[in-house]
This record gives C-alpha cells, structure tokens and sequence, in this order.
C-alpha cells in the first residue's frame, strides 16, 4: 500500500507530471471550450513553471540545504593518514539492474557505484574494518549486497572482509538487520548525500552510532551564470528533492524518526 500511495503521490507532485496535466488542461479549455481564457492561463502557467523547475537555481537551493548538512567524513586524501578506532563500514544499496551484456559496473545506478566506490576507498584506508554491503531482492533474483559484494571482490577487497546484509527493503530496514552486527559501535555509514539526513534520522532512532560519510553530491560549485540556464536534467533533481522530503515525510509520520 505504502508504495502505491508514493507512486500516486509522485505521479501528482513530481514536476514533469505536474507541468503536464497543467498543459493539458490548458489545452482542453483552449479547444473544447468556451473558456479559452482559462485555457491560455493555464498553458502560460505550464509553460512559466516548468521554465522555472529546468533552471539549476531552484533545485540547487533545495537539493543543497539536504547535502550540506553532513561534510565528507575528514581525512586527507594525499598523505597515508589512516582511520583508526572503526570495526564496521556500512554502505547502504542504491540498486541495480541485472544484465549479463553489460560490465557489472553498468548494472549498477549511479547512487548505487558511488557508494560502493565510497566504501571501498574508506575501507582502504581502515585497516581490520569490516565492509558491510546492504540490500536485499528487488527486481532480481541477485540481491544489492551481493552484486556490491562482486564488484567490491573485483576490485580487491578481501571476501572475508564483507559482510553482507540480503533482508532488507528500504533505509528503516537496512538499519533494523544492521543493528545486531554493529551493536553499539562507532562505524561509517556511507550513503548518498541526499539520503545522508533520513538515514542518519533512521539509525540514530535505533540507538546506533552511525558516523556520516556522504557521497554522489548532486550540486557543486559552478557559474552562477548556470543558474539560470533551463536544461532537462533540472527537472529530474527537482523530483530527487521531492522524493526525499516525501520519504523524510513519511518516515516521521510512521514514528520511525523524530
């Protein structure tokens, strides 16, 4: 049920859908009705707002104030510094599409091979940490974690130095099957920065002791010039934005974050 009212819920906020209906109904006043008033004030609506929704200016705005409320976790990249004092490096699924055609870093979605490739660099530089990969079944029979888990093998990282989460179905049970293995440990938590505050919210309210380490920053420093050059890719930051504010909306209405 949760998942058809989001479904519903999106398909009437996000911005493309929402342009389009205002269109359309311009439209149909413009043509099958005596209101054609109407129809050109709606139709320069339509066309005003989704101007508006394809330049960077607005999502920036909004995509920023989420991102921005965790730093990257703290270490410099150029000297052999290393992170001492954690056990655990949690990474938590972004998703995949299983297609034997294609290298397996292209089955994953781009949240998903940035955190993965997130983990494994701060992995890397915490001698004995454990990687725990989470996701469980989606779409395909091949879990989250286990396609991490090939990849993150590929790529070097020992196989008895992984822990694979394969239950869960969405952040509030990521952190549920996580709990037992960390117990009340410090660890990484590593996911991306737009997800950062819900899942922060998430395992703090199950009493563990997550340290963030963002990553797939969506808004970088650029011209402001940019700001205010409409381009398609906008729209679709504008409805990462809603997605995530409708599941920081929900999870608080259910109790499972403050």
């Amino acid at each position: 049920m949760y998942f058809f009212i989001k479904s519903v819920v999106a398909f009437i906020l996000y911005p493309f859908y929402l342009y389009l209906w205002i269109l359309l109904a311009g439209l149909f006043f413009l043509w099958f009705s005596k209101r054609r008033k109407v129809g050109k004030a709606l139709i320069t609506a339509g066309v005003v707002f989704l101007f508006l929704s394809s330049v960077s200016f607005i999502p920036d705005f909004v995509l920023q104030h989420i991102e921005q409320q965790y730093p990257k976790y703290p270490f410099d990249e150029n000297n052999k510094q290393t992170i001492t004092g954690i056990n655990y490096i949690v990474v938590l699924a972004g998703s995949h599409v299983l297609d034997q055609r294609l290298p397996i870093t292209s089955q994953f979605s781009y949240d998903g091979l940035v955190r993965l490739i997130e983990g494994i660099r701060l992995h890397k530089k915490a001698p004995g940490a454990k990687l725990i990969l989470s996701g469980g079944i989606g779409n395909d029979p091949v879990t989250d974690a286990e396609l991490m888990a090939d990849l993150a093998i590929s790529l070097g990282i020992p196989e008895n130095e992984i822990i694979l989460e394969k239950k869960s179905m969405n952040t509030f049970e990521e952190a549920l099957f996580i709990k037992p293995i960390v117990k009340d440990e410090k660890f990484l938590l590593v996911t991306s920065a737009l997800h950062m505050p819900r899942a922060m919210a998430l395992f703090k309210k199950m009493g563990m002791n997550p340290i963030p380490s963002p990553t797939g920053h969506l808004v970088k420093q650029k011209k402001k010039k940019d700001f205010f050059i409409p381009h398609p890719i906008n729209l679709v930051r504008n409805e990462l934005a809603i997605y995530e504010l409708l599941g920081l909306i929900k999870e608080k209405i259910v109790g499972n974050i403050d």
